[in-house]
């Protein structure tokens, strides 16, 4: 009979939990988060179910393990899931269905298929026990992974019991590969053949072609776990060695690249490493401990292949190591230098803030840094206090709330908070703070009580407020409040490789598809660009116009913005096109959206021929013709963008371009500060000081201490250079990496 009792309440169980998750957070929506969830459900109800069913046969010989009814049973509780996440689906969601679909198979259907093999497994090694064992065994199944992300450089694993996971870097494209599936096939064979082999114990087969049987079995899953990197479901030093074939060794720090690297790239880096080696050592007490590694990466994908995640950079201060690309080094190795000399002070052996606490962990790296996109982080939590954007601090550094809030805004006031704390009661207290994130034990206050002071100090700070700035920076949703993001990001993935592929017309109406379920702002600026390329800009026009309004109060209103003015000067619409960019020039967002605005009217007012010419080059053919417009005029304001366009080789002629120049306002001094930067990069010191100089005649609370820390560092690379470089030594491991 199938609705015997036990079966009717598991089956209970298994609805009443399936439908709760329909009330949470990226598991209401069928896809990633709901299958693994509910792989882990069926893992433990059915492998319990199991290793009771198995119990009761073998102390009753006439009762019969595997019944139809079981099967049935098993069949039906592993699809009661899926059931009703589509049946919530079709009635309160919008998100489309079949890749989510194609995930429960991939993620839950096997979990079940372990969960009632391992029920078997730990009935036969022991009646008594069995429980124990079968929590036993799923540990082991979690540990096997986790001492992946602990021993190699990886953020990502492939696990029996989660199928992928993306790793402690939140991803919203996670793909179902090739490599997945047969991941999945693999244990789903695997651990099927288990379960055939212990039926075997019930049909009174030999012991010992059992217990040989069970053997084999283990050794292969030893194996297979042990060949791992080999198969391309891991990454271990050696994996990444095989490419990132060159090194750089110094006292303090090995830099680990490609062979193809610049050296003119591969010198900043090296110098930028020793600078903030050498800032740290005049403040921290524990920089003995640390010599580290970076892993340079040459672009983004072959960081997402090799590690786990492109987009982000990483530093693992167990490892003593940082993950980052060619690209993104200048804006984030300070932060992550930040967390490995903060590991020093952590008591576990993570090297991480007491309680993994997200908030202490990046809030401690963002004050060290105190640069948010050029910004003083101070400055910006003023601006969002003043647009009504503030966080409770305490809420904020409560367990995981941190991911609760847009991340700029998260790590804005977690960094604000913790460089406050430095600033009025003294780094050491804060270092102490780290390992135990006990406020009451080291400030004598708990944290409602610094939380007051901090906002009484955040609220006496004299800014000047600009509402277009706070919203560009806090007006985001944060992961949790997105719409279908696991599928939306997928999708978008291959509209983008459309677009790349110049298959314009396919790229628009997988753009089109995703936003009108969506609304993505990546999906709407990937739709309106493809139309342009198609040459329907009077149909991007006329959708854009419509849609905008939509996000009138979020951080992406700026660009579309922008992207509206020049969809009218290629339609024609010179006089609206005016007005748009007029708009940005006066809403100011930032220094580089002002920027952007004002190059496009200086050739708008050459005429519209002019002004769409620009907007359809490319980088060097822009390059050549801002170059241009810049010799005949000498207008600085537009020397941002023209730096954004330059590359390394074109130093002496912006050499040329500025050799009278001098800050006269705010905006030519954030030029200077712009140029600086880009001259530190190409290796000229004393042009780079000379306009660090000039960017500090205007002094300003929203950048004074990045351009200030900015005339620090070029004046360090200036004097020791020749001395830091003169001690690198270089060698090459391809091939013989042991």
């Amino acid at each position: 009979m199938f609705f015997r009792i036990d079966r009717v309440f598991l089956l209970s169980i298994i609805i009443l939990i399936s439908v709760f998750l329909q009330f949470l957070p990226l598991v209401n929506v069928i896809g990633y988060e709901f299958s693994a969830a509910s792989g882990i459900i069926l893992y433990f109800l059915l492998g319990l179910y199991t290793a009771r069913n198995a119990a009761l046969s073998m102390r009753n010989s006439n009762r019969i393990f595997l019944s139809k009814f079981d099967l049935i049973f098993y069949v039906v509780s592993v699809l009661v899931p899926l059931v009703v996440s589509i049946v919530n689906t079709v009635i309160f969601q919008i998100c489309p269905m079949s890749g989510g679909v194609l995930f429960y198979f991939v993620q839950a259907v096997p979990c079940s298929v372990m969960g009632i093999a391992v029920g078997v497994l730990s009935t036969w090694l022991s009646i008594k026990l069995r429980y124990l064992f079968f929590i036993f065994f799923f540990l082991f199944l979690m540990a096997v992974p986790l001492t992946e992300i602990y021993f190699y450089p990886q953020i990502y694993f492939f696990s029996s019991l989660l199928g992928f996971f993306p790793g402690t870097i939140y991803d919203e494209d996670i793909p179902i590969t090739a490599a997945l599936i047969v991941y999945r096939l693999v244990n789903l064979f695997y651990f099927s053949l288990l379960f055939v082999l212990l039926l075997d114990f019930f049909m009174q087969r030999k012991a010992r072609f059992k217990m040989l049987a069970f053997i084999a079995w283990a050794f292969a899953g030893f194996l297979f776990i042990s060949l791992k990197t080999e198969l391309g479901y891991a990454t271990d030093e050696k994996r990444l060695r095989n490419i990132l074939s060159e090194e750089a060794v110094t006292d303090y720090y090995t830099i680990i690249y490609d062979n193809s690297l610049d050296k003119r790239i591969l010198k900043d880096i090296l110098l930028n490493h020793s600078y903030y080696v050498d800032e740290f050592n005049a403040v921290e007490a524990n920089m003995d401990w640390l010599n580290f590694k970076t892993f340079l990466f040459s672009n983004r994908e072959q960081k997402r292949n090799l590690f786990g995640s492109g987009a982000a950079d990483v530093s693992k201060p167990w490892q003593k190591k940082i993950f980052t690309d060619v690209y993104s080094y200048e804006n984030t190795l300070k932060h992550e230098i930040s967390h490995l000399t903060a590991g020093g002070y952590s008591n576990n052996i993570l090297r991480l803030a007491g309680g993994l606490n997200p908030a202490m962990i990046e809030g401690y790296a963002v004050a060290v840094e105190n640069n948010y996109s050029g910004y003083n982080i101070h400055y910006l939590a003023a601006l969002a206090v003043h647009n009504n954007y503030n966080p409770s601090v305490k809420e904020l550094f409560g367990s995981f709330n941190f991911f609760n809030y847009p991340s700029s805004l998260a790590y804005i006031f977690s960094g604000s908070f913790i460089k406050y704390l430095m600033d009025f009661y003294g780094i050491d207290k804060v270092n102490a703070l780290y390992g135990d994130i006990n406020f009451s034990k080291h400030f004598d206050k708990n944290l409602i009580e610094l939380e007051s002071e901090y906002y009484e100090f955040i609220d006496s700070l004299k800014i000047e407020n600009n509402k277009h700035t706070a919203q560009l920076f806090f007006g985001r949703r944060p992961i949790f409040k997105k719409i279908c993001a696991r599928y939306t990001a997928n999708q978008l993935k291959n509209a983008q490789k459309n677009f790349r592929d110049g298959n314009y017309f396919k790229a628009a109406k997988i753009f089109e598809e995703i936003y009108n379920y969506s609304e993505s702002y990546q999906a709407l600026t990937g739709f309106i660009r493809s139309l342009v390329l198609m040459n329907q800009a009077n149909r991007a026009d006329s959708i854009l116009s419509a849609e905008i309004n939509k996000y009138y109060e979020s951080s992406y209103f700026y660009n579309l913005e922008l992207q509206l003015a020049d969809i009218k000067a290629i339609a024609g619409d010179s006089v609206s096109a005016a007005e748009y960019y007029d708009s940005l020039t006066f809403q100011q967002p930032s220094l580089e959206y002002y920027s952007a605005a004002y190059v496009r009217k200086n050739f708008l007012n050459q005429g519209i021929d002019s002004l769409r010419a620009y907007l359809t080059m490319v980088q060097k053919e822009k390059f050549s013709a801002l170059s241009k417009m810049l010799s005949d005029r000498n207008d600085y304001l537009a020397i941002p963008v023209l730096l954004g366009l330059a590359e390394l080789n074109d130093s002496d002629f912006i050499e040329k371009l500025m050799a009278n120049f001098v800050a006269s306002d705010l905006l030519s001094a954030y030029a200077s500060y712009e140029s600086s930067v880009y001259f530190t990069r190409a290796g000229k010191y004393d042009l780079a000081k000379k306009h660090a100089v000039e960017s500090l005649k205007f002094d300003d609370e929203r950048f004074r201490e990045v351009w200030r820390e900015n005339l620090k560092k070029i004046i360090w690379f200036s004097n020791f250079s020749g001395e830091v470089l003169s001690k690198v030594k270089y060698s090459s491991y391809l091939g013989n990496y042991d």
